[in-house]
């Protein structure tokens, strides 16, 4: 809190430009409020003592300038610090008293638009301030049509070709430049402060690596995006690999930053759920449950699953939807194709169904009904079917399978009953085709010659689960 007594002093770096200006009262101004951006011109108004820095000033001064309170500029004072566009230093020697040291405030220049809205914390805030709306209108705004290649050619003259001024040997001015001084106008993408955090980027990134992602794609961008989706929905190292995977291109597989912030926010209803299901406040970084006390709360909550069926809904819960895909298909001695990883990729940032209840969603498809392929229109007509029911885990998924099957075999079977003939009909009808004997004798040497294999890919569904099962404590899932 600072005190009306106390002196401070301002340092900017420049004068604002015209496009600064637009920055600041179009995308600044909707995130910080008329208030703090009137103190930030303000200080930046103050004249010039002695070559960047204004004349020592107590804050009463500024007080009456802006017709406001004490409490209102410390508020905007630090909703202006926590933008970037002020970083605040106190005089530690020019007073014995803190309440009465000199405060320092250096000014920072505020990004431009391309920066603004490839920033992630500095996009986001203005989009929850806005709506998504007028921020589709001040992207559009600020967008600067490019020239029509098909009828405009550049023939703009390079640096080189008109300068040239280098050459080897020659004093370039750059030992002037040392690498720990900063200069004005500098670099306008900022670096924003993060509160201690307890993401362990490291293994974040190991998670990234042991899924064949390139490491050139680990640059400081990436991290900005992970960072601050971890503090906008809390979600762990593991559910931000996950989320980063998903983020991917489905054919060049590079990752895609503007796609981190949209599924990880799809991302936060589901960490929600799993955290009041389970009545603990327990952070999502924790180790899960014990497996034997897992199987004990499914075995309680859904008594009519056999062990064998409960094994496989907590087999739902531990694999990712993709290796789980990728296992199915293989035991159906097939493989899964690029096509189904985006279709369930897509299926994930449009359902709330978990990734537990979305293996629950394959294997019904492809073990149950037997399905060589999943088809897209089959796939989200049963997650919106599974959507409207409520399904909540692979237990609740597993029970409504089994049910809709009993009902469809009975159905079934009246179908047969209602349209199968009478007795007395049958009778009637019967005729016996008289087969010459060298027919029947080839028909068995046929038989015998080449008896019948079961194809592949229909296997029986406890073989298939067994196998499943088998397969998933041993190998893992490749990229």
């Amino acid at each position: 809190m600072i005190n009306p007594n106390q002196s401070f002093k301002v340092r900017r770096q420049s004068q604002l430009s015209y496009l600064q200006m637009q920055s600041l009262t179009q995308l600044y101004q909707p995130i910080i409020g008329g208030p703090a951006l009137s103190l930030y011109l303000t200080l930046h108004s103050l004249p010039i003592n002695d070559g960047l820095w204004t004349h020592s000033m107590l804050h009463a001064q500024i007080l009456e300038t802006l017709n406001t309170g004490i409490n209102a500029v410390d508020a905007s004072r630090i909703r202006l610090e926590g933008i970037g566009l002020l970083r605040t230093y106190q005089d530690t020697q020019s007073h014995s008293q803190s309440q009465l040291q000199q405060i320092i405030y250096d000014l920072q220049m505020p990004v431009d638009a391309a920066h603004f809205f490839d920033h992630p914390q500095l996009s986001n805030a203005l989009f929850q301030a806005i709506g998504d709306q007028e921020y589709r209108l001040k992207v559009k705004s600020w967008q600067v049509d490019k020239m029509d290649s098909s009828r405009f050619k550049e023939i703009t003259s390079s640096f080189t070709r008109v300068y040239n001024y280098l050459t080897v040997g020659e004093n370039t001015g750059q030992e002037w430049k040392q690498e720990d001084q900063f200069l004005r106008h500098q670099d306008s993408d900022q670096h924003f402060k993060y509160d201690a955090l307890d993401f362990d980027y490291g293994k974040f990134l190991e998670l990234l690596m042991a899924n064949q992602v390139d490491h050139q794609e680990f640059n400081q961008v990436l991290k900005d995006h992970v960072l601050t989706c971890y503090q906008l929905y809390g979600l762990n190292e593991a559910t931000m690999a996950e989320v980063v995977l998903l983020s991917r291109h489905p054919i060049q597989h590079h990752i895609q930053i503007d796609r981190i912030k949209q599924i990880a926010k799809q991302r936060l209803p589901q960490t929600i759920k799993s955290s009041n299901s389970t009545n603990t406040s327990e952070s999502t970084s924790h180790p899960p449950k014990d497996t034997d006390q897992v199987a004990k709360d499914y075995q309680q909550k859904y008594p009519q699953l056999s062990a064998e069926e409960i094994e496989l809904v907590m087999l739902f819960d531990q694999v990712s939807n993709d290796a789980f895909l990728y296992n199915v298909k293989k035991q159906k001695k097939g493989f899964a194709t690029d096509r189904e990883y985006y279709y369930i990729k897509q299926l994930v940032e449009k359902s709330d169904l978990t990734p537990a209840v979305l293996n629950s969603l394959i294997y019904y498809l492809l073990v149950v009904l037997n399905r060589d392929n999943i088809l897209k229109g089959e796939l989200e007509n049963v997650a919106n079917h599974w959507s409207q029911m409520q399904i909540k885990d692979p237990g609740m998924a597993l029970t409504l399978i089994q049910r809709e099957e009993k009902v469809k075999q009975i159905k079934e079977k009246q179908q047969i009953k209602q349209s199968a003939p009478s007795k007395n009909f049958r009778r009637r009808s019967q005729h016996q085709e008289v087969i010459p004997a060298w027919m029947k004798q080839k028909g068995q040497e046929s038989k015998q010659a080449s008896p019948l294999q079961e194809p592949a890919g229909t296997l029986d569904e406890k073989t298939l689960q067994e196998r499943i099962q088998k397969i998933m404590g041993k190998e893992g899932h490749p990229s």
